[in-house]
């Protein structure tokens, strides 16, 4: 491995995050591969680039990303952050390694940091907000599979339940008493009942921190179906706080 170089010289790094650690490849101004790096991925594991503090690091966009590209930012570099449907050169390689990719982002990154799409992520504040969304999202999906079994396995036995909304099925069918109607029946209803009382919880949750943060989602609520918690309103807080590109 060459010896480091000197931050005076233009250098830049390609770094492929992995979950638990990720590849640096350091590219010279001539094109050159000086040194390649395997770091954790954490802030700690990080700070072993520091020597190269100022250089351009070029990372592709994913689940690490927000929070690597902030911090770099934050440590003096300049982040470009790749949009994945752009690297194809690493997707579609036939030399596919964690080593190749991060070589390859620190060529396309030397070479035109615009060959790369980049994108901006947003700022901590907005992704933790988003994540309220996204849980949201997550709980309803859940519990349309729930009542989907519960339907499916009551079907099996010759019985069809009766149609209503998704948010009152547990305590339609709870009293309708039909909580026997299968093994364990009376163990999914309760756990949709709990499903679906936290997703209210966060209903309330989104609907206050939309009035208090995002103004622009009020006026899509006024769209016909548009609650706090709708497409059209999460699409306002998506974009309401957006990081622009570098």
């Amino acid at each position: 491995m060459r010896e480091r170089i000197t931050t005076s010289e233009r250098v830049t790094i390609g770094l492929d995050l992995g979950d638990q650690r990720s590849e640096a490849c350091v590219v010279d101004a001539a094109g050159r591969t000086v040194v390649r790096h395997r770091v954790r991925t954490t802030r700690a594991g990080l700070e072993e680039l520091a020597v190269y503090r100022g250089a351009r690091v070029v990372v592709e966009a994913g689940t690490h990303s927000p929070w690597v590209s902030r911090w770099l930012a934050e440590q003096g570099f300049e982040v470009v952050v790749a949009n994945p449907r752009r690297v194809r050169l690493i997707a579609e390689s036939d030399s596919k390694s964690d080593g190749f990719d991060a070589e390859a982002l620190a060529r396309l990154g030397r070479a035109d940091p615009k060959l790369l799409a980049p994108i901006g992520h947003r700022s901590e504040a907005v992704q933790r907000d988003r994540i309220l969304l996204q849980a949201r999202d997550g709980l309803v999906r859940a519990r349309t599979q729930l009542i989907n079994q519960v339907r499916g396995f009551a079907k099996s036995l010759g019985v069809r339940l009766p149609g209503g909304s998704a948010e009152t099925f547990a305590k339609r069918l709870r009293g309708a008493e039909v909580g026997e109607l299968f093994p364990r029946c009376a163990v999914l209803l309760e756990m949709i009942g709990r499903v679906t009382d936290e997703a209210r919880r966060l209903e309330r949750e989104i609907d206050r921190l939309g009035a208090a943060r995002y103004p622009v989602t009020r006026l899509l609520r006024q769209v016909p179906g548009g609650g706090p918690d709708s497409r059209q309103s999460a699409s306002g807080l998506r974009s309401s706080a957006r990081t622009p590109a570098r």
